[in-house]
Formats: structure tokens, C-alpha cells, sequence
């Protein structure tokens, strides 16, 4: 790990595999870091809600619910973990804990 941390503390590319997995099965460092407003519209809208609905749930804009189901799309992309439908956010939420993943059956 220490020898890790200095080649890339050196600006030199990490090029092992062992190191790449380890990184790539860490759920924390793919995280897209939403915020909590965003894990909110993300849960409800994910869950079946309309857009509409979910911002009146909240007490928000239609045009900022919509904002937040853009930003989250974004962040799952920037972390390799697209979610262009809403089938595949809800697969994302309930990888991440959003929503229960026992609640679909």
C-alpha cells in the first residue's frame, strides 16, 4: 500500500492489477457522494414516483427535482456507474442503500 501511495505521490501511473480491483470493489470510493437532497429525490423518484409528485413530497420545485435526477445521472457517470433510465437509477439507489431492495419483491 505505501509503495502505492509514493508512486503516486510521484506522479507515476499505478499499473497493478491486485491495486486497480482493490480500488474498484470499494463501494465508498465509487460512491457518486450525493447530497442528501439528491439521495431524497433519488429514493422517491427511483421507487415509482413521478417527478411531480416528488417535488410537491417535498416541498420543492418541479424544475429543482428535476435538476437533482440530473445532477445524480451526472455523479453515477463521473464514478463509471451510468444510469440513463430510470430503471437503472433504481438499480443504482438500491446498490448504494437508497432504496430497499427487499421492498421490490
Amino acid at each position: 500500500m505505501l509503495g502505492a501511495v509514493r508512486t503516486a505521490a510521484r506522479g507515476e501511473p499505478l499499473n497493478n492489477v491486485e491495486w486497480a480491483s482493490a480500488v474498484e470493489g470499494d463501494r465508498e470510493f465509487a460512491d457518486a457522494q450525493l447530497s442528501t437532497r439528491e439521495r431524497e429525490v433519488l429514493r422517491l423518484y427511483a421507487a415509482g414516483l413521478p417527478l411531480k409528485i416528488v417535488a410537491s413530497r417535498l416541498g420543492i420545485a418541479y424544475s429543482t427535482a428535476k435538476e437533482n435526477v440530473n445532477r445524480v445521472r451526472m455523479k453515477y457517470i463521473e464514478v463509471g456507474r451510468p444510469a440513463p433510465t430510470k430503471v437503472d437509477l433504481l438499480r443504482r439507489a438500491m446498490e448504494d442503500g437508497i432504496v430497499d431492495a427487499s421492498a421490490e419483491d
